[in-house]
This record gives C-alpha cells, structure tokens and sequence, in this order.
C-alpha cells in the first residue's frame, strides 16, 4: 500500500470513529441533558476545541429549546450544518497595503510549505492575480526544482539563486522584481526549522529584515502551514 493511500485509509478511519461516536449517542432516540453532555464529550476529546464546542452546544440548546431540534434526525441535521458553518465558506483573498502583498511561509520541516504555496499559488492566479515565488528554501534538496514545477503549473513567476544561497537574498530580489514588474502578490517559501534551534530561527529574522529593506511594511501575511494531525496544540 502507497503513502497516500495509508493517509486515505488512516482519514477515513477517523472520520469514521467520529461519526460512530456522535451516532452511538443519538441512537437512543430522544435528545435530552445526559445526551448533550455526551455530545460535548465527544466533541472536546476529537479535538474539536473548546471555544468551538461551546458554541455548538450553546447552539444545540437553544435549538432544543425552541423545540427546532427533537429527536436524533434533526440533532444529527443540525451538527452536520453547524459544524459545517463553522469551517466557514470559500471567499476570495482580500488584499490591503501597497503591492506587492508579501506572503512569508514558516513551518518545520516535512509540513507541506512548498505544496501549499502551489496551492495558494494556484488559487490565487484563478482569481486574477499576478503572482511571484520566491525560492528561499535554499537548503532542502530539490526545494528549488519542486518550486519551479509548482510555479511552472499555476502560471506564476519565480525567482531563485542557486542551492546554498543566502535565503534573505532571494527574498530581496524576489520582491525587487515583483516591484519592477508589477506584480500582485509574492510568495517566500523558506527551509523548515524548528523554533528551538536559535541559528535557523535568527536566519529567518534576517529574511524579514532584508524584505522590509525592500518594502518596509513587508511581510503583510505569516502563513505557518502545520501538520493538521498536530491538532489544537498547533495553537498553543
């Protein structure tokens, strides 16, 4: 069995043992007390949170209350859309600031910060924007190369220095060509590092020195990109 088809495998199983739980709690027909604490047990324990338990609770009493949610089939109704309300609906990226919008991407290592940004990249140039890649992942093997195919496939620009460069420097020049050409958005992919190693850290600091030499209120985003297993303590 592949790699992706252990994640698939491993997804649906979650999602199952989710599922099954919510079910095993509505199958006794009638919604009362007992049942929604059990409901808001299971929410917190599948990390869903506690500001977002709260808030779906809250709401499930208050439906109960006004006699919209009565049995199971509607309780189960009402978490699906509630649940589903509070992912929160696609809408277009909101740009504010003088162009070009800097976008610096973070994370430790093996997270998917270079896929991501083919993905933003992708979504964004659907919307009409211009956009520019920076390759300041300067250390990963074939970090540069991945990014070109990505930029390559969105339709995007990018910028790089040879493997070992200084990252701060490709970020620069990135960004002085975005200036130069006009462009909308820059996107800085950068090596993953964990926050522990003070070297790799202060690097970092650099490119954001170096950046805002070349437009002062640069980056206008962080995007920290986390592994979604780490859950709620990706947080903290």
């Amino acid at each position: 069995m592949g790699l992706f088809d252990r994640l698939k495998e491993g997804l649906a199983k979650t999602r199952k043992g989710f599922i099954e739980k919510i079910e095993s709690v509505l199958m006794h027909g009638t919604i009362d007390e007992e049942v929604v604490n059990e409901l808001e047990e299971i929410l917190i324990t599948s990390d869903i949170g506690v500001y977002a338990t709260a808030e779906i609770v809250n709401s499930l009493k208050d439906k109960i209350k006004k006699g919209e949610v009565k049995d199971s089939v509607s309780a189960k109704e009402f978490l699906k859309k509630e649940m589903t309300a509070l992912l929160g609906s696609s809408s277009p990226v909101v740009l504010f600031g003088e162009k070009p919008f800097v976008i610096l991407t973070v994370g430790v290592n093996g997270v998917g910060k270079t896929t991501t940004i083919g993905k933003l990249a992708s979504r964004l140039r659907s919307e009409g924007h211009s956009v520019l890649l920076g390759a300041s992942d300067t250390f990963r093997a074939a970090a540069i190369e991945q990014l070109e195919i990505l930029a390559e496939r969105s339709g995007a620009s990018i910028v790089k220095h040879q493997s070992g460069s200084d990252p701060a420097a490709v970020a620069y020049d990135a960004i002085e060509s975005a200036k130069h050409k006009k462009i909308d958005i820059v996107i800085i992919d950068t090596a993953g590092r964990l926050h522990t190693k003070s070297p790799l850290m202060e690097e970092l600091k650099k490119v954001k020195r170096v950046v805002q030499k070349s437009l002062p209120h640069a980056p206008q985003e962080v995007l920290l990109v986390v592994d979604a297993t780490t859950g709620q303590n990706a947080l903290r």
